[in-house]
């Protein structure tokens, strides 16, 4: 069964890498982002402008200097070039301007609720601690992991925190 799977994905790898190729030459490589946290499905992902954000899109952008700083000191995150000296992190957009409320049992944005994310206990970072109605340039960003450093932790980014938005082209999962 396995070597039925492995054969049915040949095809795929091959369509991707030779395109992922033939983007390189046209562009070159910064139209490209390499996801390789648990957060989102990883792979690769191509770039384009960010825009103002749209709920569902997967997009990248600077975290919060003083979260940047942590991840990179806690060496989960590689050294970039956002506030913080973080690389930029990879999230959907759940929610633009949502109703934000702490819970004990989550986060309730708007009419769903989140779950806290499972940090270890010794990354010591905390979790958000708010209950109201957030600024009209407030994007609330999740990743697909349990244990994602996203909004729950570090709250809501203003839109101009944006660098891209992400298409899938070749992650772990397939593309989208």
């Amino acid at each position: 069964m396995n070597t039925v799977v492995r054969e049915h994905r040949l095809p795929f790898l091959r369509q991707g890498l030779a395109m992922l190729l033939a983007f390189a030459l046209i562009g070159g490589l910064q139209f490209f982002r390499f996801v390789l946290t648990p957060s989102l499905p990883r792979g690769v992902y191509l770039a384009l402008a960010a825009g103002s954000g749209t709920v569902g899109n997967i997009i990248s952008f600077c975290p919060p200097e003083a979260i940047g700083r942590e991840l990179v000191i806690r060496r989960l995150v590689a050294p970039g070039t956002c506030p913080g000296g973080s690389v930029p992190l990879a999230k959907r957009i759940v929610a633009i301007a949502p109703w934000v409320c702490a819970r004990p049992e989550g986060v309730r944005v708007d009419a769903l609720l989140f779950p806290w994310p499972t940090l270890p206990p010794p990354l010591g970072l905390s979790r958000i601690d708010v209950c109201g109605p957030m600024p009209k340039d407030c994007l609330f960003v999740l990743g697909d992991s349990e244990g994602s450093i996203d909004s729950r932790v570090f709250g809501c980014i203003p839109i101009s925190a944006l660098k891209n938005r992400l298409i899938p082209l070749l992650t772990e999962r397939g593309p989208s």
